[in-house]
Formats: C-alpha cells, sequence, structure tokens
C-alpha cells in the first residue's frame, strides 16, 4: 500500500458573495446584465445584452478585485494570448467599481449536461470520440503557446452557440507558462507546490505536491473522458467528508487503482490512453496525434466517423467547410497567425475561378492569388491582434515571463 500524501499545503478559498445584485446593470455603458448563467467560488458567469446591437448576447464574467484569487485580469490575458479556434474570443475587459470584469463570447452548455442527456451507448461512445478529439486539439494549441490549463474538467468544456459541434475550452484563471516563451526553458521540478484544481480530475503527481506539466492536464483528460462515459469514477464518494479527508481519500484510491480496472468495460484504447500518459517524463511533450489516434481507432472499430454530426447538434448547424478546416489547424499548432494565412491561402486558392486556373498565363493566377492573400493579411492583423489602448499585451507578457524565471535554474 502506498503512503499517503502529506497534506502541508492548500490553497485558499475565499467565497463568492456575488449575486443578484448585479442584475440590471450596465456595463462599460454596451452590456446589460440580464441572469446569472453559473457561479464559482471565485467568479459569478452573467448573461449580458448587447444595447448598441440587437439580439446579440455576450458573457461577462464578474470578480471582486478583492478576492484572494483575483485572477480574472490574468485569465483575460491568457485568452487573448490563447485566440484561436475553440477559444472564446475576449470582447473586453476592465474595471468597474470594486469588480473586475471580463466580456467574451456567449457560448452554449457544458459537455457533461450534454451527455447526461445521452442514454443510447453507441451514440454515446461517438460522442466521446469526437469531443476527446477535439479537446486533444485544444489542449495542444494551448501548450504550444508554452501554457498549461491545470484545471481540466467537464465545466471548462462547452460547446458553440449556435454551432454545437464545436468544442471550447473556457477558464485560464489557474493557467500558467510551463516555459519561457523568450527562452524556451522549462520550469524546475519541484516538489512542495500548493494543490490547487478539482479533485475528480487531477493528476496523481499535482496531489503529490509536484510541479505541474504539460502530462498533467492530459493526464485530467483521461479521467474526465472515463466520467463522461461511466458517469462516475471509483474516488467519487466523499462529498460529505471535510476536505482534508476527503482529499487524502481521494489520493488513496487515485494513487492505487490500476489502469485496467480504472478503464474495465471500457475501449482497449482508453486503457492505452492511461498508460501512455501517466509513461510521461517531466518535461516530455506529449504524442498529441497517437493519442487522437486513438480515438479515431474506436470509431473506425464501430464503423463511425469523425463526421462531428454529435447526438445533441441539428444538421443545420455544421459548418461545410468545418472538417476541412480542422487538419491545417492542427498541422500549424504553434502560430495561431500561421494557421490562419495558411487557411486563408487554401480559401483564397479555391476561390479562384475555373476560368483563371485553366488559363495558360501560369503567373497571371499567381499574381492574383498573391495579391488577394496580401489584400486579406491586413484583415487578418486588424482582427486579430488587439488595439494597445485596450490592452497593453507586451507589458503582461513581460511580466509573466519575469515571475516564471524567477524559478529557472541558471
Amino acid at each position: 500500500m502506498q503512503k499517503s500524501v502529506k497534506l502541508s499545503s492548500f490553497i485558499e478559498f475565499a467565497p463568492n458573495t456575488l449575486g443578484n445584485h448585479l442584475l440590471k446593470t450596465k456595463i462599460f455603458g454596451k452590456y446589460q446584465i440580464m441572469k446569472i448563467i453559473s457561479k464559482s467560488f471565485f467568479s459569478t458567469v452573467y448573461l449580458g445584452k448587447c444595447l448598441k446591437e440587437k439580439n446579440k448576447y455576450v458573457a461577462i464574467k464578474v470578480q471582486t478585485q478583492n478576492c484572494i484569487m483575483s485572477e480574472l485580469e490574468r485569465e483575460a490575458y491568457f485568452q487573448f494570448h490563447l485566440r484561436g479556434i475553440g477559444i472564446p474570443k475576449v470582447i473586453s475587459f476592465g474595471k468597474v467599481r470594486k469588480y473586475n470584469i471580463l466580456v467574451e463570447t456567449l457560448l452554449g452548455k457544458t459537455i457533461n449536461k450534454l451527455f447526461e442527456l445521452n442514454n443510447n451507448p453507441e451514440s454515446k461512445m461517438k460522442d466521446i470520440c469526437m469531443t476527446a478529439i477535439q479537446i486533444i486539439d485544444r489542449i495542444e494549441f494551448v501548450h504550444s503557446k508554452d501554457i498549461i490549463h491545470q484545471d481540466i474538467k467537464p465545466e471548462n468544456f462547452l460547446v458553440g452557440n449556435p454551432d454545437t459541434s464545436m468544442i471550447y475550452i473556457i477558464d485560464f484563471g489557474l493557467c500558467k507558462k510551463y516555459r519561457s516563451s523568450r527562452t524556451g526553458k522549462h520550469i524546475i521540478f519541484s516538489k512542495s507546490k500548493k494543490f490547487f484544481g478539482t479533485l475528480e480530475y487531477c493528476s496523481i503527481n499535482s496531489m503529490k505536491g509536484l510541479e505541474m506539466t504539460r502530462r498533467d492536464d492530459m493526464e485530467s483528460i483521461g479521467y474526465m473522458l472515463i466520467h463522461l462515459i461511466k458517469g462516475t469514477l471509483p474516488w467519487i464518494g466523499f462529498e460529505k467528508c471535510p476536505f482534508l479527508e476527503k482529499y487524502e481519500n481521494v489520493y488513496k484510491v487515485k494513487a492505487n487503482i490500476s489502469n485496467e480496472e480504472l478503464c474495465k468495460d471500457l475501449p482497449n484504447e482508453m486503457c492505452k490512453y492511461m498508460e501512455y500518459v501517466k509513461s510521461l517524463k517531466y518535461e516530455e511533450e506529449p504524442n498529441y496525434e497517437y493519442l487522437r489516434q486513438l480515438f479515431f481507432s474506436i470509431l473506425r472499430n464501430m464503423n463511425e466517423k469523425f463526421d462531428l454530426r454529435f447526438s445533441w447538434s441539428k444538421k443545420s448547424t455544421i459548418k461545410k467547410d468545418y472538417l476541412s478546416q480542422m487538419k491545417p489547424f492542427r498541422h500549424f499548432a504553434k502560430s495561431p497567425f500561421s494557421k490562419l494565412l495558411s487557411l486563408r491561402e487554401n480559401s483564397v486558392f479555391n476561390s479562384l475561378n475555373k476560368k483563371s486556373v485553366i488559363c495558360d498565363d501560369s503567373t497571371e493566377v499567381s499574381e492574383k492569388r498573391i495579391s488577394l492573400v496580401n489584400s486579406s493579411l491586413s484583415q487578418i492583423k486588424n482582427k486579430y491582434f488587439i488595439n494597445k489602448k485596450e490592452y497593453d499585451n507586451k507589458i503582461i507578457d513581460d511580466k509573466i515571463d519575469e515571475e516564471t524565471l524567477v524559478s529557472y535554474k541558471d
């Protein structure tokens, strides 16, 4: 039997006191708070109505500035820094009186609520596989930007609105850089880290107090997927216990259960997933493509395709060009700008009419294509690069890098 972990340090929780008193409040003179969408320890998310645009709604995340975990400004930075496919757009961020306020894209339901409605085992497994493939895509993109999420759970993955075939990752308040963007240097190994995150889905190493890296995000994804399929996990059931006792009990079960027992009655690929992610070394980069292929394999064995036709999706919500876009996005994950430009070039090339394509003068075709790409380049920059007056990206990036570099070896 493995020794229990020492419960030496924990994060302090600040109960959320925000509530209905903010209803009908106007934010930045542009948005009106309508109702509460969700509530956590540190913040409340409201439905907001745009006052200047008819029938347009946004999500408004509000947090008190004197909150112990005042991380909304940091979250706003990370969310903008990670702008790309499957990341909700930051519309505005600011401070009003004692509140930090983040206005972002309004999304749909969380994946756990959607899976609760599906009682068909076959369609549920197909939904799980297509969801898992997109989630691995999202986390690969996050990792490619030198960031780890550190709070993987079903509540942090939502479908789009109205395109419910798209999976979004949210809640970047606990994110941190695992390596410097400037030096590429990985944070050093540490054994005395405070625990934070969600007990049900956190990795075993994080519960031991070890420094979290990419492998921990991948392990959490595995636990989350198993929970979505089975509806439970072996260590769920200690809700009534005091937190320290619950922590101890969850750790004992999680650390001692075998992958085979954990993945009992599930496809063998799920067990392979858990074996692989638990075998990753501290600084090792996960093989995201191998992990994706495990879920593609499950789909093939079921004679199903990755067609994004979820049990909760209407056919009208699935974009015709979405499937063709996913592959370029995967292979250009390290630079969201290069991905956008690559997709723009593909769409420009496909939009050329047949007459110009079969034209004898190939130079004419090339020049036309180049001019179209160049004209769209400024549009991409204007759309995806924030105005300095709205948010000073460079200063915050330097600040975060300085904080990260403190823990590096010389």
